[in-house]
């Protein structure tokens, strides 16, 4: 529940990436570091003692992997040339 909240919050936030890679699956790959990280953030949280930062900076490296994906892939993807004029005459075509 608390990566379904996370991915809601990145969205709200306008960190789109998470629309095209999966977090979830980059957090389950390095599921024990997210389990060290709470349990580090968590430590002291009933006497208000806990620092959030462990878990700060585990978000943010998963964001910046996510992003790098995203370029990667993005980089990957080639529209033959042509394909934007093809599409333009089509959708004239298609108002004429």
């Amino acid at each position: 529940m608390s990566r379904l909240l996370l991915l809601l919050q990145c969205y709200h936030l306008g960190f789109e990436v998470g629309r095209y890679i999966s977090l979830e699956r980059l957090i389950e790959a390095d599921k024990d570091r997210y389990h060290e990280t709470l349990e580090a953030s968590s430590a002291g949280w009933h006497e208000g003692k806990h620092d959030p930062w462990p878990y700060v900076q585990f978000v943010l490296c998963i964001l910046k992997t996510a992003y790098r994906e995203f370029v990667r892939r993005v980089g990957e993807v080639a529209e033959p040339r042509g394909a934007k004029t093809e599409r333009v005459q089509e959708w004239g075509q298609q108002r004429g």
